[in-house]
């Protein structure tokens, strides 16, 4: 999968005659703005080309929380969480 991509921004760079680095910054900033707005609270919904709108709640960022100090718990202790047994967000 990451190859169709690479090769698809290589193909968009050549096309565009733009440097393959600013083709990589256009397609990241969808993602840097999401993380951006999870990380603000805001709860802002976010258009993402091809995916989808994606619209955070309260209930959605607790499941996130709580699933990252579980796998920071289990990090530290060598063992695999609970909480995680799969890399799915149950109920989003």
């Amino acid at each position: 999968m990451q190859n169709k991509v690479e090769d698809l921004l290589k193909e968009i760079a050549k096309k565009y005659n733009k440097p393959l680095h600013v083709i990589l910054e256009i397609y990241n900033s969808q993602f840097k703005m999401t993380r951006d707005s999870i990380s603000s609270l805001e709860f802002k919904t976010i258009k993402l080309p091809s995916w989808g709108k994606y619209i955070p709640s309260q209930d959605k960022l607790s499941k996130i929380d709580y699933k990252a100090k579980e796998e920071r718990k289990a990090e530290k202790y060598g063992r695999a969480s609970e909480g995680n047994k799969d890399n799915s967000i149950q109920g989003s």
